[in-house]
């Protein structure tokens, strides 16, 4: 799986991986809707009231709602609109726009390092070293452009 961190945040794995939430709900990636976050149906009143719960068509999707059949799933607000999906949550303008609504357990410090990008390679030492005790193998391959952060590739480890 190719990753980074202006590359490791397009990576759709990482913020699963990560714990990121969105307003205490987990996040995943949906080819059909980007990304989504996912809420227990006794917690619905967390979802915004002009929200509707989402349906997967996509073919591709079938593993998520496989893996979570209990959860309703809705749509990461997008700054360009309802239409719009979000593709890259991890990005320093989403981070920085949605930051009160976003969380990280664990990497308590990752969202504030993102958005003000003062400490970028702290923030892709937290990230690689969350990703490799999660049993992730992040190989790095050089130093991305215009910020001093990796491009890296991440895989499962093998034995």
């Amino acid at each position: 799986m190719p990753g980074s961190f202006d590359e490791l945040s397009k990576n759709k794995a990482v913020p699963h991986a990560l714990g990121l939430c969105f307003d205490g709900h987990g996040i995943a990636y949906s080819h059909e809707h980007g990304y989504v976050y996912m809420v227990e149906p006794m917690s619905l009143t967390t979802a915004e009231p002009e929200d509707a719960p989402l349906a997967f068509e996509d073919a591709r999707d079938a593993p998520l709602s496989r893996a979570y059949p209990t959860m309703t799933f809705y749509k990461l607000p997008a700054a360009a609109g309802k239409a719009a999906k979000v593709t890259r949550c991890l990005a320093k303008a989403y981070v920085k726009r949605y930051k009160a609504r976003l969380s990280c357990a664990s990497v308590p410090d990752l969202l504030d390092g993102i958005a003000d990008g003062s400490d970028w390679p702290a923030v892709a030492g937290d990230i690689e070293g969350l990703l490799e005790d999660q049993g992730l193998l992040v190989t790095k391959h050089r130093a991305l452009f215009r910020s001093p952060l990796l491009l890296v590739c991440v895989s499962q480890k093998t034995s």
